[in-house]
């Protein structure tokens, strides 16, 4: 699915069961930043996302509801340039 052409725009959330692993990898530094919870992933990420941090990939395993247009992540990665 092309996510670009949802009418409803893409959320990403959490799952509401299983095993939950959120991370972001910073290309530039050579770090990962692992998470085990949501909320501190959306945290960093909000941190990181300066204007000039380019997200390079998101790679993701849950499950996708495309009328709602709903990502529920039980792991997630996200590749940043920095």
């Amino acid at each position: 699915i092309d996510v670009s052409t949802l009418t409803t725009g893409l959320v990403i959330a959490p799952a509401t069961s299983g095993t939950l692993a959120f991370a972001i990898a910073h290309r530039g530094s050579r770090h990962i930043e692992n998470f085990s919870t949501f909320a501190d992933f959306v945290t960093a990420l909000n941190t990181d996302l300066t204007g000039s941090t380019t997200v390079l990939g998101v790679f993701g395993d849950g499950t996708f509801d495309s009328a709602g247009g709903t990502f529920a992540a039980q792991q997630l990665l996200l590749v940043l340039s920095n």
